[in-house]
């Protein structure tokens, strides 16, 4: 950035383009410029068995291919098993061979409309004494921890012994499963591993008032599941009514002022109620919260006050849950 301008408008590169793999398909050459250059790359997995694939898209300086790559692009591709089980929602794998530090790494495809996995495995005949297993199980979401979707555990097997475990999942997303015999645990011994889905799924509900019958709908996406119902009641929603409000122009000014001299009118509505006692309470605006630009209103902001007048917490159209203490509470909102 601090070179001479010529030099940097003079600067080119000529960069030969080679994928390591047959299914990647990137251009033979690029011209790069002062100001970078974008290239495309197409990745057809179709004839690829199940497992894990990797491959690199290398970039090489066209005069002189001895230098290596200047960069280097890294694609890793996992392909799931198939389910072969009528079913359609179970995996099993048999006499999968263990020795002291083996590793068994399984890429499943959890069925649409899967809500938990079941994971099982035991050994498939006698052993002579107990080995150890680690046993992690793991799918990716798009923004969101993976310490939310991964189990990684270690469990003794003996022969007639098992282990289960249960993971929430997600339909379309793929699950990764890996055993491995410990490294101390000594010997040879072969693992029977079954994995099922299982998809039952229920909206949340809400008990209002009047009726006090509310209809519950369980779905149920494959196969036949046991369901013991059970209910809880975890929030209490109580809508109030504003105590009062007043409509006003904002002050003159250019800030407040849209074009044409017009001016921005805000409306401030107060709301009472009483906290039998102290609890974890969210403040909302169900026609205005979650909206951003698409919202017909400029903006909004909200207060929270204790009896004492004592700032509690403030919130916008995305609010939070906050400690709101024992006795009479106001809210101001502000649009």
């Amino acid at each position: 950035e601090d070179a001479d301008k010529k030099i940097i408008q003079a600067f080119e590169q000529k960069i030969v383009i080679k994928a390591t793999k047959f299914w990647v398909n990137a251009p033979k050459c690029v011209l790069m410029h002062s100001g970078g250059r974008s290239f495309s790359v197409q990745i057809d997995p179709t004839n690829l068995l199940p497992g894990p694939y990797y491959a690199e898209v290398l970039g090489m300086d066209a005069t002189d291919l001895s230098k290596g790559p200047l960069f280097r692009v890294p694609i890793t591709v996992c392909i799931p098993e198939k389910i072969q089980d009528k079913s359609g929602q179970r995996y099993n794998f048999e006499k999968i061979p263990f020795s002291s530090g083996k590793i068994s790494r399984k890429f499943l495809a959890p069925p649409q409309g899967s809500t938990s996995v079941h994971i099982k495995f035991k050994p498939s005949g006698p052993i002579d004494t107990s080995r150890g297993f680690m046993v992690a199980a793991q799918w990716l979401t798009p923004q969101e921890s993976p310490r939310a979707t991964e189990i990684n555990k270690f469990v003794y097997l003996k022969t007639g012994g098992e282990a289960n475990y249960v993971l929430p999942v997600k339909g379309g997303h793929t699950l990764e499963v890996v055993l491995a015999q410990y490294w101390s645990s000594l010997g040879v011994c072969e693992i029977d591993l079954e994995v099922t889905f299982h998809g039952i799924s229920t909206p949340p509900l809400v008990l209002p008032s009047d009726p006090a019958v509310t209809r519950a709908d369980v779905t149920c996406w494959f196969g036949e599941e046991t369901v013991e119902p059970k209910a809880t009641l975890t929030h209490r929603h109580i809508t109030y009514r504003p105590k009062s409000y007043n409509v006003q122009p904002l002050p003159a000014g250019y800030r407040d002022e849209l074009p044409g001299g017009k001016s921005v009118y805000e409306i401030i509505l107060t709301y009472n109620f009483d906290m039998d006692k102290k609890a974890n309470c969210k403040v909302t605006f169900p026609t205005l919260n979650g909206k951003l630009y698409d919202s017909p209103f400029g903006s909004q902001l909200f207060m929270v006050f204790d009896e004492l007048k004592y700032h509690v917490s403030s919130g916008d159209a995305w609010p939070d849950s906050k400690t709101i203490p024992k006795g009479k509470t106001t809210v101001r909102l502000h649009v």
